[in-house]
């Protein structure tokens, strides 16, 4: 965070450290090149898949040859990751009713004793 003394208002002009220029025009995101390239057309053991299609296929294979990862990937495409769920524990915790004994009230009185204005003695 900045130092509220040091801080200067904007100033136009040239400063080497501002993207002047911003983006290049035409130029592409990474999802687009994934989505290009995952939809291009490869030859896998003799057939044409798409990219995508290929990875699916291996991700699969990988989890039915025991791969752990592998197949809480594909469970997780399939049926949706579960949400993870945890417990906020509470500070307070009521406790069923107590009872003094007879004995406990008399020593809890003579030490917690009020006078007449509800003030401590």
């Amino acid at each position: 965070m900045s130092n509220i003394k040091t801080l200067k208002p904007f100033q136009s002009g040239y400063d080497p450290r501002r993207n002047t220029k911003g983006r290049p025009k035409g130029s592409k995101n990474w999802r687009t090149i994934f989505m290009k390239v995952l939809g291009k057309e490869i030859e896998v053991n003799g057939r044409k898949i798409r990219v995508d299609q290929a990875i699916v296929e291996r991700v699969v294979r990988m989890a039915a040859k025991g791969n752990l990862k592998a197949m809480g990937m594909v469970i997780d495409r399939v049926d949706g990751k579960v949400p993870e769920t945890f417990e906020v524990p509470t500070p307070f915790v009521p406790q069923e009713k107590f009872e003094y004994t007879p004995e406990e009230q008399a020593d809890f009185e003579k030490h917690f004793k009020r006078n007449d204005h509800g003030q401590h003695q």
